[in-house]
């Protein structure tokens, strides 16, 4: 809801000036007194570089700490450095405005419009890491006082980095198993395009099963298989059952099988097309007991087509 982060920044803007106000009297003071009595440019390195997870509190003071820690002898950068800290340590403490701030975002809670989102209601684990990053000034702080030699990235930012990046692969994942699954780049789906070969000549069902019987003699039986099925595909175009059409798979030449009214009640090609299908496409043949099995299926749709009436 608007109202609650409104009364979360609030809250934040108090932190800060309570940070700043608790700094007049103690570790800006200091600072400043060390960097006066600092007159080597060692010393007043040593000074610059000590106080570093103070001067990281505040963007302008970084600003200009940073240049004299890179240049300790300029003393434009050290007398600028100075007025910086004097003006800090001038900013009144101002412990009313503090609980001034604290009852406003009060009011804006007890408003109806404000609902304050119960644990369960957060958006996801990334939104609740952020706000805990984000809203929880008083651990950064505390961090950064007790260990002043250490430059911590922000560690929101990184977080947020690394989501995104998790979030792209998720995403290119996605798109390239669709796209495998539906944009024809399953080796599967390229084989199914057709039965023939655009280079492959037609042959007369006597030749397929020609054909087929030399391929079983060399131990090619998943090739002798598919032989024999193309003659079974083109029986049924002599018979006027349904056309055999190079272009087509299997399940689209028995669907027209069965969907034709000249298919005689007695032939169901539905098995021998799953079995040719697991020999040819899946690659999982029996040997010679697919042979022997197709060779059956061919004779006796020889059988039954001979025996209808010519159209």
């Amino acid at each position: 809801m608007p109202s609650c982060w409104i009364a979360r920044a609030l809250a934040t803007g108090s932190f800060a000036l309570v940070l700043v106000g608790n700094a007049v009297a103690g570790p800006f003071a200091d600072f400043r007194r060390d960097l006066q009595a600092a007159n080597s440019e060692a010393e007043v390195l040593r000074v610059v570089t000590s106080y570093q997870g103070l001067w990281n509190l505040t963007p302008e003071l970084e600003a200009v700490a940073t240049r004299l820690q890179e240049n300790p002898k300029s003393p434009a950068a050290k007398k600028r450095l100075l007025d910086r800290l004097a003006k800090l340590e001038s900013i009144p403490k101002a412990p009313q405005k503090e609980e001034a701030w604290i009852k406003r975002a009060e009011a804006i809670k007890q408003q109806p419009l404000y609902r304050d989102p119960e644990p369960g209601q957060r958006s996801n684990w990334i939104g609740r890491a952020l706000e805990r990053l984000t809203f929880d000034p008083n651990c950064r702080c505390r961090r950064r006082e007790s260990d002043t030699n250490l430059n911590v990235p922000n560690a929101g930012s990184l977080l947020t980095y690394i989501a995104w990046i998790v979030l792209g692969l998720a995403v290119a994942a996605g798109i390239f198993f669709a796209l495998r699954e539906f944009g024809g780049f399953s080796p599967r789906k390229r084989a199914l395009k057709a039965l023939l070969e655009d280079d492959e000549p037609e042959r007369t069902a006597p030749e397929w099963i020609e054909n087929a019987r030399g391929l079983a003699a060399q131990g090619k039986y998943r090739e002798a298989v598919r032989s024999l099925y193309l003659a079974c595909l083109v029986e049924f175009d002599n018979a006027n059952v349904a056309r055999f059409i190079r272009g087509e798979t299997n399940w689209e030449h028995l669907h027209r099988i069965h969907a034709s009214p000249r298919r005689p009640a007695e032939i169901d090609f539905l098995e021998p097309t799953q079995r040719f299908d697991r020999i040819w496409y899946g690659y999982k043949t029996q040997g010679q007991a697919d042979f022997d099995y197709f060779m059956e299926v061919y004779e006796r749709l020889c059988r039954i087509l001979s025996q209808r009436p010519a159209a």
